[in-house]
């Protein structure tokens, strides 16, 4: 997530239903777009729980974490609009304490 906020360039490439994101300061990330939840226990021993889907031409991944009596919910929403040469990535919180916040990052085609 860090680097989506802060990584000016990103490449990504597809291969099957996996999507890889490679930022600009060297980490990468895969997702597997298959509509179906991956779990995992993080080092904290949070469980995040990812599903990720295609929906109307825009590739939507939900993340929802949860440790103790905390959750919380994030939504990525990735448009390309070939017009404008440009891939936005819309970050909307629904739960725990950024509850509404919603962030919009917009990289252009170079080239």
């Amino acid at each position: 997530m860090r680097s989506l906020l802060s990584a000016d360039q990103v490449e990504i490439v597809q291969s099957g239903n996996a999507v890889t994101f490679n930022f600009a300061d060297g980490i990468s990330r895969e997702i597997l777009v298959d509509g179906k939840e991956d779990d995992e226990i993080l080092d904290n021993g949070a469980l995040r729980t990812v599903e990720s889907r295609w929906k109307k031409g825009k590739l939507v991944v939900q993340t929802k974490v949860e440790m103790d009596d905390r959750k919380s919910r994030l939504t990525e929403t990735w448009t390309l609009s070939p017009e404008a040469g440009s891939l936005s990535v819309t970050l909307k919180n629904s739960a725990g304490p950024m509850a509404g916040v919603e962030i919009l990052r917009v990289y252009n085609r170079q080239g």
